[in-house]
This record gives C-alpha cells, sequence and structure tokens, in this order.
C-alpha cells in the first residue's frame, strides 16, 4: 500500500488497519480449518487402529 499526499492520515490507517484486521481473521478461520481436518483425519486413524486391535468403540465416546 502506497501513501500518496492526497490521502489524509486517518484515512490511511483506516486502509491499513482494515487489511490488517481483513489479514488476520482470514489466517484465523485457515488455521481453525486445518487444524479440523487434522483432528478429523487423526479420529479416523484411531478408529482404524482400534479395528485393526479388534477393539470396540465405547457407546456414548463421540
Amino acid at each position: 500500500l502506497v501513501f500518496y499526499s492526497c490521502c489524509s492520515v486517518p484515512n490511511y490507517v483506516n486502509v491499513v488497519y482494515s487489511r490488517l484486521v481483513s489479514d488476520f481473521f482470514f489466517s484465523f478461520i485457515f488455521t481453525l480449518s486445518e487444524m479440523g481436518t487434522r483432528i478429523e483425519d487423526l479420529e479416523k486413524n484411531v478408529a482404524e487402529l482400534m479395528t485393526q486391535a479388534g477393539i470396540e468403540e465405547q457407546a456414548g465416546s463421540k
């Protein structure tokens, strides 16, 4: 973002702040989504290992 002399400082700060907030929330949501995917994969792997070991899933879990 380039600061032009025609723009007021408060407007410039507002634009920069808005972009920072937007980038932060995008990053946060993306990270949460990645964590959710990894947790789901982990649950599948644990269930597969339990099946291979002959362990039944307990009622009420999940």
